[in-house]
């Protein structure tokens, strides 16, 4: 029996696309310093300096003070800032130095701040956002599985700093109609990330959109990726190695 029950995990391995979901999100989980490693080629000592420098430098009392100004919004900037995938998306785009970062869903802008705080340490790099806040319906529901969105009156991208603006361009539009024009715009992008809709088909269309735009060595990145299975879907169809972190945020580095 328990040979019988080795040797079918042993098939199931050299099969990946037969590896039950649980299993697949399982074994793609990945600590910070092992995502990191995985995705920027990191030691865990330089993982940890560009924590500590996160977490020591004026970035925090900057988000704090935006977010002091900030009618009805509710957040802490601390738990930003020492852990978690916001700190992961600043330390990858400290590392890879990329060019051209192109981000769908904005919302109060916390992830946006993240990644201008990183461009703004490399020196160089732009942000492209493309945000259109969602319209709640009369029984207060919110379309496209959307698990958050900003009070009446407020901007996208409210919470970042002014003084982290001057690298970002924000597209008021919906990425259907603004994330096909840009990406032809820019030719090649270094880094996407993906936190807006987030049904399967919408996750879908957008990586499968970004991904040719990516430069080999480059990076997909996805937010509350647990909701689905799109992004695993997405990474076996194009033989990509799928990594997740804290059952959140997915990343993939294009190698080919």
């Amino acid at each position: 029996m328990i040979h019988t029950r080795i040797r079918s995990l042993v098939s199931a391995l050299l099969r990946p696309t037969s590896i039950p979901l649980g299993m697949k999100r399982r074994m793609s989980q990945r600590s910070l310093t092992g995502l990191l490693a995985e995705m920027v080629g990191l030691s865990s000592a330089q993982s940890y300096a560009l924590l500590e420098e996160l977490s020591s430098g004026s970035f925090r009392n900057e988000l704090d003070k935006q977010i002091e100004q900030i009618p009805g919004i509710n957040l802490d900037p601390k738990s930003f800032t020492v852990k978690g995938w916001h700190a992961g998306l600043y330390c990858i785009i400290r590392a890879a130095q990329p060019g051209v970062v192109v981000e769908t869903g904005v919302a109060s802008g916390i992830s946006t701040a993240f990644i201008l705080r990183a461009l703004h340490e490399n020196q160089k790099g732009k942000l492209y956002s493309i945000d259109l806040p969602p319209i709640v319906d009369g029984n207060g529901n919110v379309p496209g599985n959307m698990n958050w969105i900003l009070p009446d009156g407020l901007e996208p991208g409210c919470a970042v700093p002014l003084s982290l603006r001057h690298r970002w361009e924000l597209i008021i539009s919906c990425s259907e109609k603004a994330l096909p024009p840009l990406l032809q715009r820019l030719g090649q992008i270094d880094i996407f990330l993906h936190d807006s809709e987030h049904s399967y088909e919408h996750m879908m269309w957008e990586y499968e959109m970004a991904w040719p735009y990516i430069k080999t060595g480059g990076i997909l990145l996805s937010d509350d990726v647990s909701l689905n299975t799109a992004m695993i879907d997405f990474c076996r169809r194009h033989r990509h190695k799928y990594n997740e972190f804290e059952a959140k945020m997915g990343a993939v580095r294009k190698e080919f």
